[in-house]
């Protein structure tokens, strides 16, 4: 094996071990230092959440009133939920159980 090949092979071999042994804050601050990909948002806004979790704002707003999803946090005027309570409510759904959104007052 050429030297430059091996060189690169073990410096790649020591960069996935020393990413392995690392804690996973560091690893994502290195990923973005590294332009491996963008930082994940903490706080998400109703579209995020309607995307992340595959329904309309609405039905966010919904599932909010009934009870399923956390209130959201308030900045300013602006509505935001914390990522880790969207992933604990995906983490919470039950195959084949259909969650009853109330309906709109009116």
């Amino acid at each position: 094996m050429p030297h430059d090949a091996l060189a690169r092979e073990v410096g790649e071999a020591v960069r996935q071990a020393v990413a392995e042994a690392l804690p996973a804050a560091v690893r994502q601050v290195l990923d973005v230092v590294n332009g491996d990909r963008p930082p994940k948002a903490e706080l998400l806004g109703v579209d995020d959440v309607a995307a992340t979790i595959g329904v309309s704002v609405r039905s966010v707003w919904r599932l909010v009133s009934g009870g399923h999803l956390p209130e959201p946090v308030r900045v300013g005027r602006a509505a935001r939920w914390r990522r880790r309570d969207v992933e604990r409510f995906l983490g919470s759904l039950k195959p084949g159980v259909t969650i009853q959104l109330p309906r709109d007052a009116g």
